[in-house]
């Protein structure tokens, strides 16, 4: 599964790194489910996406 990027809304502790707010974090899908419907992550814009290739 790829891996997508997603900023960091509230503080993340994920694969052992402590993400703070307006961190960017790479997750599959399915980790970043429950990330989403906490409030924790939201999927990066379409613009920043390109930029942060």
């Amino acid at each position: 599964m790829e891996a997508i990027k997603y900023t960091v809304l509230d503080l993340l502790n994920h694969g052992g790194r402590q993400y703070e707010p307006g961190d960017v974090v790479e997750l599959t899908e399915q980790e970043a489910a429950p990330l989403i419907s906490l409030n924790v992550v939201e999927p990066l814009p379409v613009e920043e996406k390109a930029l942060n290739k």
